[in-house]
């Protein structure tokens, strides 16, 4: 597509053509970004296009092609960067502690955790699946009622999840993680 339209051979339509559906079972989403491995092979395979449009354009979109590159920072390494920072904002909550947001960031937030003894009560996903069941983690899956009812704090792990959350819940109590995996 972009080396179509360098060419001068792209149409632009100006209707929607497609939708994106969330949280569909057997989207590309739920196929690959939850799966590391077939991730990191999706990442080598884009960052080879870019830097071969790099090259072949003679560096003409080598800063837009530098920030794209951004994105291919691990959640987790950006979560590291941070450590501090977030341990230190985590540290200062007492109660029940909840993970709103089971995809990328979830669970790489979730393992940021883990590895940081940051206790959560329990982790959930607006699709609700998988209730009553353990992460690899070892945290409670529950239903968003019971952790809307039982935190004391909840942890957004995207920008939607946040919207959402400061709309249903304590703004002041939610706190949104987005901030420091702001790459992809």
């Amino acid at each position: 597509q972009i080396k179509g339209s360098l060419r001068g051979g792209i149409y632009y339509i100006d209707k929607k053509m497609a939708v994106y559906r969330r949280y569909a079972a057997g989207s590309w989403t739920m196929r690959v970004l939850k799966n590391g491995e077939r991730l990191a092979g999706v990442w080598e395979v884009e960052k080879k296009l870019l830097n071969t449009l790099d090259i072949e354009t003679g560096g003409m979109y080598h800063e837009a092609i530098c920030e794209r590159m951004k994105a291919y920072t691990t959640f987790l390494s950006q979560l590291n960067k941070n450590a501090e920072m977030i341990c230190g904002r985590l540290e200062k909550l007492n109660g029940n502690l909840f993970m709103w947001g089971m995809g990328r960031r979830g669970v790489d937030f979730e393992l940021f955790c883990y590895e940081h003894d940051i206790p959560l009560s329990g982790v959930c996903d607006i699709t609700n699946d998988h209730v009553g069941e353990k992460t690899e983690c070892g945290n409670m899956i529950v239903h968003t009622d019971d952790a809307l009812k039982r935190a004391d704090y909840i942890l957004a792990t995207n920008d939607h999840a946040y919207g959402d959350l400061i709309k249903i819940y304590l703004p002041e109590r939610v706190i949104g993680l987005q901030e420091y995996m702001p790459f992809g």
